[in-house]
């Protein structure tokens, strides 16, 4: 934005005040235009001044080639002179190249936003920004014009200092403009000022990430002030161009006579150090001879090589400790003058002017200003330190073991990057969405769940059993970690290791001691220190802390785990299991991932689901042969998978619809290899819950999150759930499209699926007509959809 400059008074005074000078003087040199004032009228008095200084030049015998160094324009008033690249307009001076309102010609206006620049009026930009189709753009950051106008970044790709890099570089952050990503320099992005998404106000520039009001016209920010570098002595013309003491700020130049700063004499025009000038030694015009040099103010002889002169006498500076390499220059305490540089004895090093062993200095361990800290102390040159617990001394650093997902457990036992360390174990990543049988769930930033689809048991845990199309907010739910969905019940960790349930409960799912259906959460009984939570049908388990696994709800396959087939009325721990680092469920199956990579599984066996290569039931733990590198686990309704650390997947179970991956519809109790997968990260199974509620049981598939950010399913596909945008069953796995950025797959559901991009978005897709697919419609849908309002 431009404003109207300020009336030029003091600037006025200041040339009438010249003017007289010139006319006393008889001068030839250029006489400066007045300014113009508000209202566009020359100010009389500037006129009346002007005219006289003509008169008295030409009375004085200017010469003709002179006088017409005074008028660089034409006008048909012929007593208004201008000085170069003004250009008089009416009455006034105006600088054509530059002035918004005469912009290469009087009268030319530039509009709004725009300034004048060589004589043509062009978009404003504050620098490093640049004009691109009528808007500002900074080509370092921006996707669609990086490093030029109209130069696009590929998808995935981001633009980070003018070139297309797949991540921002040092000092850029990845932010969303227009639907597209970017790197944004937050310093000085409008866009993004201080944080993504903070716009600045239109006309607004971003300086050091906060949003300032543009400078008026003639004005120029310097140093994050906005000044007139028409008048600024210390700016004058351009930032940092301070003008010489004595001198003033008129119309961008240095004007008036320089006075000398301390220490220096002014000597015919220019300003000398008296004590050390051989042309002006001790005074003005006082020259030393051939063979001499001014030392403080007086002539001296000249020493001979390598010697030099210092305090009227002739010192070797290459070797004088008082002199070392020039005069006065002395060597600080314990150090010797050598080749005319100041340096330590062996074994030392200057630091601050002081030697210093830097092998066992606390102030300077290793290297000058590396101080220890924290009572540690300087060993070898590295600072050694006692870590307090719990904390323990991995890498030269105090790191909490418990903690740490680079020293999870002890020094150097690193998680994987789809892990988080909790009580020293790497354990998988919190789920933030979770499906049920036809609803879903997703962990908002803030810990607040969201909720939307079938909700006739009150499963979305907003008071109400109505259906929603929408994300819903759970009811009294602010520190959510993880969440879990089953058949028609939800469950949320919460941040103080305790569960929260609603929904279904006629089989004591809930864990609260009744079988009384709830619409909003209740605490489940005795689950505390829980690290996740996993939910079949009707039943759900927690791992906790220490390793030990509590289940609690349906038991008449014994998916509990607890040696018989019996319903408790809360929660009962697993038998034989306390190095549990993963669980997962089924219908009526569990199992766990053991923190020896061997897996363990318990409950209904009838396809050989438990993988012990029978199909006998198993009310307690029983290990899977031949698995001891085991990374993840995904259980559908009567199949098993296992992530392993090759990133391959093995399964085994049911197989009518092709969910075991290995391009067959047999069905197996014992390990098969998934076809074609080999970089997995996170596997997650969904299933048709049961025969009673859907004319097609055993119709799961399963979906793997790989290493690059894609997503691809196998399995049951008649409601679209493998999302590859056909309705065509995959015994392999195939690639769900449109996803090239997801972070977390969704565990359970029964004819939908669910992801979490990079952005915090979840999309799902398949069966949509309960609002299970969360975009505000009810049909399904055969690719992903993005989900309304979350995050």
């Amino acid at each position: 934005m431009h404003h109207t400059p300020r009336a030029g008074r003091n600037r006025t005074a200041a040339l009438a005040s010249c003017l007289v000078v010139t006319v006393a003087c008889g001068s030839p040199s250029p006489v400066p235009a007045p300014d113009a004032r508000p209202d566009g009228a020359a100010d009389s008095g500037i006129a009346m001044m002007d005219s006289g200084a003509d008169a008295a030049v030409m009375d004085t015998g200017v010469a003709p080639s002179e006088d017409a160094a005074l008028d660089s324009g034409t006008s048909s008033d012929s007593s208004v002179r201008c000085l170069a690249p003004e250009a008089p307009c009416g009455a006034t001076c105006r600088n054509l190249a530059a002035d918004p309102m005469n912009c290469g010609s009087c009268g030319t206006t530039c509009g709004a936003g725009q300034v004048c620049s060589n004589g043509s009026c062009q978009l404003s930009c504050d620098s490093p920004f640049v004009a691109c189709n009528g808007t500002c753009v900074d080509p370092r950051t921006d996707s669609r014009n990086c490093g030029t106008c109209g130069t696009t970044c590929g998808a995935g790709r981001l633009c980070s200092s003018g070139r297309c890099e797949a991540m921002c570089g040092v000092g850029l952050t990845a932010c969303m403009f227009e639907g597209a990503m970017s790197c944004a320099d937050t310093a000085t992005d409008p866009r993004s000022c201080g944080r993504c998404g903070n716009v600045c106000a239109l006309g607004q520039s971003c300086v050091s990430g906060n949003c300032m009001n543009p400078c008026s016209v003639g004005e120029a920010r310097c140093s994050g002030v906005c000044v007139n570098t028409n008048t600024d002595p210390m700016n004058c013309g351009s930032c940092g161009n301070g003008c010489a003491l004595g001198q003033t700020c008129a119309m961008g130049r240095c004007t008036g006579t320089a006075t000398c700063g301390m220490g220096t004499t002014l000597c015919s025009g220019l300003c000398v150090d008296t004590l050390a000038d051989s042309a002006n030694c001790g005074r003005c015009g006082n020259a030393c001879g051939a063979s001499e040099v001014c030392v403080e103010g007086a002539c001296a002889r000249t020493c001979t090589a390598p010697s030099m002169t210092c305090m009227g006498a002739c010192i070797d500076v290459r070797s004088d400790r008082a002199n070392c390499g020039s005069c006065g220059n002395a060597c600080p305490a314990g150090q010797t003058c050598t080749a005319g540089a100041c340096v330590c004895p062996a074994g030392t090093t200057s630091c601050g002017g002081a030697c210093v062993d830097t092998s066992s200095s606390n102030a300077h361990c290793g290297s000058c200003g590396r101080a220890c800290s924290g009572g540690a102390m300087c060993v070898a040159g590295a600072c050694v330190m006692t870590c307090a617990a719990p904390t323990t001394m991995c890498s030269g650093s105090c790191v909490n073991t418990s903690t740490s997902s680079a020293h999870c457990g002890g020094c150097g036992m690193a998680c994987r990057s789809s892990e988080v360390c909790a009580s020293g174990r790497c354990r998988p990543a919190p789920n933030t969405v979770a499906l049920g049988a036809d609803h879903a769930c997703a962990i908002r930033p803030s810990g607040v769940v969201a909720c939307w689809g079938y909700n006739a048991w009150g499963q979305l845990g907003d008071g109400a059993t109505a259906n929603r199309n929408l994300a819903v907010n759970v009811t009294g739910i602010t520190n959510a970690t993880e969440i879990a969905g089953g058949m028609g019940s939800t469950y949320a960790l919460r941040a103080d290791g305790t569960v929260s349930a609603w929904g279904l409960n006629t089989s004591r799912q809930l864990g609260d001691g009744t079988v009384t259906t709830r619409t909003t959460p209740v605490t489940v009984v005795g689950a505390t220190n829980v690290v996740q939570i996993t939910s079949g049908s009707l039943f759900a388990c927690a791992l906790r802390a220490n390793g030990t696994v509590l289940c609690w709800g349906a038991n008449g396959s014994g998916q509990l785990g607890a040696g018989s087939t019996s319903t408790t009325g809360g929660p009962s721990e697993v038998v034989g299991l306390t190095d549990a680092v993963e669980i997962a469920s089924g219908h009526a199956h569990t199992c766990a991932r053991r923190a020896t990579g061997n897996v363990v599984c318990w409950g209904w066996n009838n396809v050989g689901q438990i993988g012990d290569a029978t199909t006998t039931v198993r009310t307690a733990p029983v290990m899977v042969p031949m698995i001891s590198d085991s990374v993840g686990l995904a259980l559908g309704f009567a199949h098993t998978c296992v992530l392993r650390a090759s990133g391959e997947v093995t399964c085994w179970g049911q197989n009518t619809y092709g969910q075991l991956g290995d391009g067959t519809t047999r069905a197996r109790n014992t390990q098969a290899p998934v076809l074609g997968l080999t970089d997995a990260v996170e596997i997650v199974s969904t299933m048709d819950y049961f025969s009673s509620y859907t004319s097609l049981p055993y119709a799961d598939r399963v979906c793997a999150r790989r290493r690059s950010g894609t997503v691809v399913c196998w399995g049951y596909n008649g409601n679209g759930q493998v999302g590859d945008s056909t309705t065509t069953n995959r015994l392999t796995p195939t690639a769900v499209v449109g996803l090239s950025d997801v972070t977390e797959l969704a565990p359970a559901g029964r004819r939908h699926t669910c992801a979490r991009r990079v952005d915090g978005t979840v999309a799902c897709w398949g069966y949509g007509v309960s609002g299970q697919l969360g975009n505000g419609m009810s049909v399904p849908r055969t690719a992903p959809v993005t989900v309304t309002g979350v995050p």
